[in-house]
């Protein structure tokens, strides 16, 4: 059975119910995107630093932060931000070298 690690946060979700199904939709696609960008550049040989990381950390949190009003920016949900947010934490926490594929999430 698959681990559910990309339950959207609650103060992420909407209070409607019939809108949660999109955000959490972004949210996965936001973090599935920024993993599968790592994988890629990593099998073209290129190895972040952890500078590298962290900055790539804060512009998106700071978009993050502007968006939150709901407004998408750049034609990206807040949500999928957010996840994007939580894969580059994940990336900083497991390491540079760290691989979606390698390690259980």
């Amino acid at each position: 059975m698959e681990r559910d690690f990309l339950d959207v946060p609650a103060d992420l979700l909407p209070d409607d119910p019939a809108e949660r199904p999109a955000y959490r939709a972004a949210y996965r696609n936001g973090m599935y995107q920024t993993l599968r960008e790592m994988q890629w550049a990593r099998a073209r040989g290129w190895q972040p630093t952890e500078p590298q990381i962290v900055d790539a950390l804060m512009q998106t949190m700071h978009v993050y932060s502007v968006a939150q009003s709901g407004k998408p920016i750049g034609g990206k949900h807040p949500a999928w931000l957010r996840g994007r947010v939580e894969a580059l934490r994940l990336l900083l926490h497991r390491g540079p070298s760290f691989t979606s594929d390698s390690a259980d999430i």
